[in-house]
């Protein structure tokens, strides 16, 4: 379990910046992430533990990754918003790197809904 000390001090570090700037944008950014965390967390452990990969595959694991993926598309935008009017942004290439990113999010965000509906529709066709 490597990885456990890893999400555990993001886990953290994000707890303990909620509490330093508790504003409502923040507290909406860093609980998305951290339930992000714990969501990836739980999957890792639970094929380290029963390496099933039929189970990734499964209705279940595919609705909680498309629960995790919309967590960090809304956390994305929230985070493009509060950006583009902070002093950061007044360089014009941070505004050009925030857009690319969004970008970015929102099509790695349709992909990957794509992809479970892909897989969901595949497997309803078989049986």
């Amino acid at each position: 379990m490597t990885m456990t000390p890893v999400f555990a001090v993001a886990v953290i570090r994000l707890a303990w910046e909620a509490t330093v700037n508790p504003t409502a944008g923040t507290l909406t950014i860093i609980i998305l992430v951290i339930l992000g965390f714990l969501g990836v967390y739980a999957l890792l452990v639970y094929f380290t533990i029963k390496p099933d990969f039929k189970k990734l595959k499964s209705l279940p694991v595919g609705i909680g990754l498309a629960v995790m993926a919309t967590g960090g598309f809304i956390s994305g935008i929230i985070h493009f918003i509060h950006f583009v009017p902070s002093p950061q942004a007044e360089v014009p290439l941070s505004l050009v790197l925030a857009i690319l990113f969004l970008f970015a999010g929102v099509s790695a965000y349709f992909l990957i809904l794509w992809i479970i509906w892909s897989v969901w529709k595949s497997r309803k066709n078989r049986g």
